[in-house]
This record gives C-alpha cells, sequence and structure tokens, in this order.
C-alpha cells in the first residue's frame, strides 16, 4: 500500500523537526495500561538518523491530541504488541 493510499485511509499527523516539518501517518493505535499510543509511520523517505516507524503516548492537552516520547518501558511494551499482530510486515 502506498503513502497516497494511507493518506487517504488514516490521519496524518505532522512534526516541526530541524529538518522542517515531517509527516506521518496514524497508522495505528495501541492502549496498553489504559493508555492510549500512536504507531506512526512516515509519508515519505526519512533521512538516515530519523526512526522508518515512531511510538508515542497520546494525551489530550486542551482538547486536542498531542503526541509525547513514551519512557523506555511503555515502548518496549507496545512494540511488543505491535510486532505480535505484524510481525515484520511492518
Amino acid at each position: 500500500m502506498s503513502a497516497e493510499e494511507l493518506d487517504m485511509e488514516y490521519p496524518v499527523v505532522q512534526f516541526d523537526t530541524e529538518d522542517g516539518i515531517v509527516e506521518f501517518i496514524e497508522f495505528r493505535t495501541v492502549t496498553y495500561n489504559d493508555m492510549e499510543y500512536a504507531v506512526l509511520i512516515p509519508t515519505e523517505d526519512v533521512h538516515n538518523d530519523e526512526p522508518a516507524i515512531m511510538i508515542c503516548r497520546k494525551d489530550q492537552e486542551d482538547g486536542e491530541d498531542i503526541y509525547v516520547e513514551p519512557t523506555e518501558e511503555e515502548f518496549n511494551a507496545v512494540a511488543d504488541l505491535v510486532m505480535a499482530e505484524y510481525g515484520e510486515d511492518l
């Protein structure tokens, strides 16, 4: 499935980085410890120092979703859940 096809099916999230705006598709949400986490896939090739997939905790601020870096424990647990479901296909 191409990034363009994913754009039509999933919400797009933008992050402001040192290299400018990077867009990610919110591919999946995962619940862990009663908190929601987003699995984000870049819409285009990213630089070698950027991750190919990101996991962020979703919080709310002023009624808006914000994406927060998870703790190492949260990241590992969510990554394990995603890998159990998708394996190497993701």
